[in-house]
């Protein structure tokens, strides 16, 4: 392929640092989204009673439809959030996932290579155990899965199919109410057979985009590593973010532009890759990809399972991921947040801000309590008597500068009491566009247990005050060779771009040499017609 071909041949490679997955660049696959149904049938005990639901769920495969004999690829399974509503739900104080198991058909001669924990492929069903987490908001339980990638070797050439079992998706959940503890069995079917991934490869066009890219990165990576390759080309390459540059162009070497690049604040972010030719032009169209930062999932010292449950809002609007509450930075905002405990004692209550979020002395309080703050950031200031969390220390989970913990000044003892506790907050100017999210931090239970819950509607937005455009390529214009033709039928060398010309000017300078040439002769024609008439 020339220099000359029009169209992008880059291929942006994006993967997180912390993962340390590169997708291949190879015969690329389409991801196919499958609306499936599901009937499913749960048992919640004596309590909490049997019954019937019947709902749907996207399934997401990313996958080849045709391997070679020893070559190994990716497959990526996405399962979008499993809603399953009822009037007895709201029995239950609380839901957490015991186990699990996901289940996918494989056809094709093929078998996993370094499967993480849980994940199986035997008799041609591919298993993903325990990989689901539950949790209840009213009369719904909410079952939600990460996404699941895995490694595949072909043993031979052949096909991939990736279907539908009946049995799909299974679970054994744990409910509280007051006092008490209940089992709960769900067993979710579908139609079975139903292909999911595409079913043909598509053909690689060298002449147009080709793209790969992984679509999330975890809470904890601050940086996305991409590549840009440009086949046999020299130059550069200017990579941006949510339309920005990031640093100066890279050189290209061997064919490839690498650079690691920021990504600050969760949510979705624009990746953008620009070829520099020698000249400083831009012939192949830009690459582009989304990549999504996740928000932080629990985090605890592990010594007890928290059955309790949480929610919050941020100035009295509940804050999702799908309608996040919008701050302006340089504002104040008053987050509330509630746990609603089983029993036991609870010694502290607190919120975590985001990092760079700070908190407004004086604020923090229980609603309808007596309280006093014994935490700022990781710091304990309560007086003796008081137990210290010890955020930060001994395994347990590390707090921000702008968390506060609170104390009660009546009782640690709780008994399926819901405690609501409110503070106040200032969003930072300067603040990274994009999702942040409250945790609701907790010091409880005889077991000792530390916990930061992300806060289920205490998540904000920062909107881009003055969001970015990429500036317009600068394409090179490719001028028509053909030899401009006198009247005589000879080649105008004095002229064209294609003759002995002795101007140093090339490209456009010769473009708008040609056209005035064109233009001189369309006026001498002129000239000499309504001369020849006025003679006449």
């Amino acid at each position: 392929m020339n220099a000359r071909t029009r169209g992008l041949s880059a291929v942006l490679v994006a993967a997180t640092t912390a993962a340390g997955l590169m997708i291949p660049t190879t015969a690329l696959a389409t991801p196919v989204k499958t609306n499936i149904p599901l009937a499913c049938a749960v048992d919640a005990g004596s309590l909490g009673g049997k019954f019937d639901y019947q709902t749907t769920v996207d399934v997401s495969v990313d996958s080849r439809a045709n391997v070679q004999a020893g070559e190994e690829f990716n497959a990526r399974v996405a399962l979008n959030k499993v809603v399953i509503d009822n009037d007895q739900i709201s029995r239950l104080g609380s839901v957490t996932m015991t186990s699990s198991a996901v289940k996918v058909a494989v056809e094709g001669d093929v078998e996993l290579v370094d499967p993480s924990a849980g994940v199986t492929l035997e008799n041609g069903v591919l298993t993903f155990a325990d990989k689901l987490s539950a949790a209840k908001s009213g009369n719904t339980i909410n079952i939600t899965a990460p996404v699941q990638r895995v490694k595949l070797r072909a043993k031979s050439e052949t096909p991939v199919a990736f279907k539908t079992v009946a049995d799909t998706v299974t679970g054994q959940l744990r409910g509280s109410a007051f006092v008490l503890n209940i089992n709960i069995a769900a067993a979710c079917t579908t139609t079975e057979g139903v292909r999911l991934n595409q079913e043909t490869d598509p053909e690689v066009d060298e002449g147009a985009v080709s793209l790969a890219v992984a679509e999330e990165i975890t809470a904890d990576a601050a940086t996305v590593s991409a590549t840009a390759t440009v086949g046999e080309r020299t130059g550069s390459v200017q990579f941006y973010v949510d339309n920005r540059p990031v640093g100066d162009p890279v050189v290209v070497a061997e064919g490839k532009a690498t650079a690691d690049l920021p990504i600050t604040a969760a949510g979705s972010h624009s990746v953008v890759a620009r070829f520099i030719d020698d000249a400083g032009k831009n012939p192949l169209e830009d690459a582009s990809a989304t990549v999504v930062k996740a928000l932080q999932g629990i985090r605890s010292n592990g010594k007890a399972a928290d059955a309790d449950s949480y929610s919050g809002t941020i100035n009295g609007q509940t804050g999702t991921l799908e309608a996040p509450v919008v701050v302006t930075p340089g504002s104040t905002v008053t987050v509330q947040g509630q746990m609603t405990t089983s029993a036991g004692r609870n010694y502290e209550y607190g919120l975590n801000a985001p990092e760079g979020v700070t908190y407004v002395d004086g604020t923090g309080t229980f609603v309808g309590g007596g309280s006093v703050v014994t935490t700022r950031g990781d710091v304990f200031t309560g007086a003796l008597g008081y137990f210290d969390p010890q955020w930060g220390k001994n395994g347990n989970p590390q707090v921000n500068a702008g968390y506060v913990g609170m104390h009660s000044t009546n009782t640690y003892n709780v008994f399926g009491r819901p405690r609501n506790i409110e503070a106040q907050f200032v969003i930072p100017e300067g603040l990274a566009p994009g999702l942040y999210q409250f945790d609701f931090g907790a010091y409880k239970y005889t077991a000792g247990l530390n916990v930061l819950t992300p806060l289920p509607g205490g998540v904000f937005k920062v909107e881009d005050a003055n969001p970015a455009t990429i500036p317009p390529r600068d394409i090179p214009v490719e001028i028509d060779e053909e030899p401009i033709i006198d009247d005589n039928g000879d080649e105008d060398k004095g002229q064209g771009s294609s003759g002995s010309s002795t101007s140093s000017g090339g490209g456009i300078l010769d473009f708008f040499r040609n056209l005035g040439a064109i233009f001189t002769k369309v006026w001498e024609w002129f000239l000499g017609l309504f001369g020849g008439n006025k003679q006449g």
